[in-house]
């Protein structure tokens, strides 16, 4: 399988999200579309581009903000799913 190839965020000038467990670099903090969602375990964010990341199969799920269409995502350093992405059109 090999080691994975990683993108690495690194324009100093702006702040990016990163994994908790495995510090692989997700998103910049100017990609952040809203933060008005809620998932399973807390409080969720929609980004309109992230990197790193394997994304899951998707799937139907009944969010405070209604019923969307999501897939859990984990980083590609991490195993462990590290949270839920929305998934537009299809």
């Amino acid at each position: 399988m090999g080691r994975p190839f990683l993108v690495f965020l690194d324009d100093s000038s702006t702040p990016f999200y990163a994994c908790r467990a495995c510090h692989t670099h997700l998103a910049k903090s100017d990609a952040v579309f809203s933060k008005a969602f809620q998932g399973r375990l807390g409080p969720a964010y929609l980004f309109d581009h992230v990197c790193n990341v394997e994304v899951g199969p998707s799937e139907e799920r009944d969010l405070s903000t209604g019923l969307h269409v999501v897939a859990d995502i984990s980083a590609r350093g991490a195993m462990p799913s590290s949270g839920g992405i929305r998934t537009f059109g299809g």
